[in-house]
């Protein structure tokens, strides 16, 4: 595990982040200015030219990063083997997935080096003591294991408790990632825009047509949220599935294969394991 390359691709993500939001932003601030102004042909936005000099703007400034971000990725097996060939997966998504799956960054005590924990609105190491209160603190890169497909779907906040997803207290951590949750509704919205013949679209139209039916009291937005969730709950086991290959880990089956006998799992789309 290249450190430095890995803490690298964190920055280009997290630029990546601003640079988008800076970009929501300053359309939607257009649009509270004038309704009929067109982004397209804001200077600040995409640039402009005079006479022979050419100026960027953000817009390209970000496809410029995403260009860079994907380059960083060839040298993670799971994008060139798999996640590249995925449509509707950019270099943004997954490179996103990738850190969130291999990697944490934990704060690192500044006295010691070890490991600080979070406690009475600080930062006491847990190794010596040490307290921290505010400041700007060094990351440690601790590598990570889902053993199993359940694991990795808790983690991304999209397990299900008494049936229903759980939903951040006022108050208090939640025990999965914000960002993990964030990054599979980013995915599930990129499903739905794609063609019909897009199979992870397919799943999509299958599952929300199956609860339609079942269902006839949903909403149609119940009915979309729970296809797009299941969806993508198929594309983050598919995920597991691939990474846990190619590092040669045991791939043992989700509850309902395993367990239950079901022989209707789906392996997982665009990959072929002979290739890799």
């Amino acid at each position: 595990m290249d450190q430095d390359m890995v803490k690298f691709l964190n920055y280009q993500l997290k630029t990546y982040e601003g640079l988008n939001k800076l970009i929501v932003q300053t359309k939607n601030r257009l649009a509270a200015l004038n309704q009929d102004m067109d982004p397209k042909h804001n200077d600040f936005l995409n640039g402009s030219v005079s006479g022979r000099t050419k100026k960027i703007g953000v817009e390209q400034i970000k496809e410029r990063l995403s260009r860079e971000i994907e380059k960083g990725l060839a040298t993670f097996d799971i994008w060139t083997d798999w996640l590249d060939r995925v449509p509707g997966i950019g270099p943004y998504t997954g490179g996103s997935l990738i850190l969130l799956y291999y990697y944490a960054f934990m704060p690192e005590c500044p006295k010691c080096g070890g490991v600080e924990i979070e406690k009475d609105k600080g930062l006491t190491c847990n190794t010596c003591g040490h307290q921290i209160k505010d400041g700007c603190l060094s990351h440690k890169l601790v590598a990570r294991e889902f053993r199993t497909v359940s694991s990795w779907w808790s983690f991304l906040g999209l397990h299900t408790v008494d049936g229903v997803k759980p939903k951040r207290q006022k108050g208090k951590p939640a025990n999965w990632s914000a960002r993990g949750r964030q990054i599979s509704w980013q995915i599930g919205e990129g499903f739905v825009k794609c063609g019909a013949d897009h199979p992870y679209r397919q799943l999509y139209d299958q599952r929300k047509a199956r609860h339609q039916r079942k269902n006839p009291d949903w909403t149609k937005g119940h009915c979309h949220n729970a296809a797009k969730n299941e969806a993508v709950k198929i594309f983050q086991s598919h995920f597991w599935h691939v990474a846990r290959s190619l590092a040669g880990l045991s791939t043992e089956g989700p509850y309902a294969q395993d367990v239950l006998k079901h022989n209707h799992i789906i392996p997982p789309y665009f990959w072929e394991p002979s290739s890799s």
